[in-house]
């Protein structure tokens, strides 16, 4: 159950980090995706469900993986956040139980959640973020280059 509640945490938090992108750029927001919350736009379609309940063990590895990349996406986007808001540690933990995980309890997952649609989620992500993780990039080359600026704002930023 613990393992369930941590991978549900996950989900979420990476379904949150795409709202704030899609309020930055509205033209992005589907009818579709805006009358669904962002956890059912998780969930997989008619067509993707298992009538037995169960799924074979690639479909399940597939979830596993998409699960882990998750994970990573996570901690390659906690770079760009406030220091601090992103716990590495329990995210670490949870991707440990996610590698262990028996097959029993992602089949329990994989029936709410398709892997299909947090590999196009996490690609959506990544690219709307991108141009932002560009910017902030040049922004701290364009501060090691010319200390001074970070000295005309009032800052000692980026520390060192």
């Amino acid at each position: 159950m613990k393992c369930q509640m941590t991978i549900t945490v996950l989900v979420c938090l990476a379904a949150g980090l795409t709202q704030p992108l899609r309020a930055q750029n509205p033209r992005r927001i589907s009818r579709t995706s805006a009358r669904a919350g962002s956890a059912a736009g998780l969930a997989p379609t008619t067509a993707e469900t298992n009538p037995s309940g169960q799924y074979s063990t690639p479909d399940l590895d597939d979830l596993r993986a998409q699960l882990l990349k998750l994970g990573d996406t996570i901690e390659q986007f906690s770079t760009l956040a406030p220091p601090d808001s992103v716990d590495l540690d329990s995210l670490h933990q949870a991707e440990s139980q996610i590698k262990q995980m028996p097959y029993q309890q992602l089949n329990l997952l994989r029936a709410g959640l398709s892997p299909s649609k947090i590999n196009s989620r996490l690609q959506r992500a990544r690219e709307q973020i991108k141009p932002y993780a560009d910017q902030l990039a040049q922004a701290l080359t364009h501060f090691r280059l010319y200390p001074g600026c970070a000295t005309l704002l009032g800052t000692q930023w980026p520390a060192e």
